[in-house]
């Protein structure tokens, strides 16, 4: 009897070997064997491995989306913090090595846009236009402009973690992060 395959169990079993072995050690017929499929049942499906890698790396859409209208500057701060450390914590979650792996991917095929997805930048300019009409950032430059500043900063933050140059410290990170949008008092002289 053939067995459906299981997305969300392909996803997870794929994490927990490319966790546990390394993203180049992984072969397809282990990913396969580990939810009971066939290779040809996985690509029905249209992913690869590199998709796979890359969903590990992808926060939950839903839990990325808010609605800044009626925010207060200062929830509009919280929220920009809360939506950064949603992305921060499924890139850090896996761990130095599987960041590495993903990093050296990226050398291969362009692949760390794909994390930073439609829904987190959409997120992030409501929340920046947001912001700029309230008063809280001061960097009145095209807010898509500015997120793609924080996406770039977020990238080199994840580098020197994969390195282990940086520790998981969020304090620097909000910091750095309030320098691109200008936000503090340091701005409203």
């Amino acid at each position: 009897m053939k067995r459906k395959a299981d997305l969300n169990q392909i996803y997870q079993n794929s994490r927990d070997l490319f966790i546990r072995k390394g993203y180049k050690a992984v072969k397809m017929d282990e990913i396969c064997a580990s939810v009971g499929i066939s290779k040809p049942t996985f690509y029905k499906l249209k992913i690869n491995k590199r998709d796979l890698l890359i969903h590990a790396y992808k926060a939950a859409d839903e839990r990325l989306q808010t609605d800044p209208e009626n925010l207060s500057a200062q929830q509009i701060h919280q929220e920009i913090f809360r939506v950064l450390d949603l992305v921060i914590e499924q890139i850090f979650g896996n761990g130095p090595d599987m960041l590495r792996d993903l990093l050296r991917l990226h050398f291969e095929q362009s692949c760390l846009d794909e994390i930073l997805t439609p829904t987190w930048r959409g997120t992030m300019i409501s929340l920046i236009k947001a912001g700029q009409k309230k008063g809280l950032i001061h960097n009145l430059r095209n807010p898509l402009t500015i997120t793609k500043v924080i996406g770039a900063y977020v990238t080199g933050y994840s580098f020197q973690f994969a390195m282990q140059q940086a520790e998981d410290n969020r304090e620097n990170l909000h910091e750095g992060v309030d320098a691109i949008l200008h936000i503090g008092e340091i701005y409203e002289s």
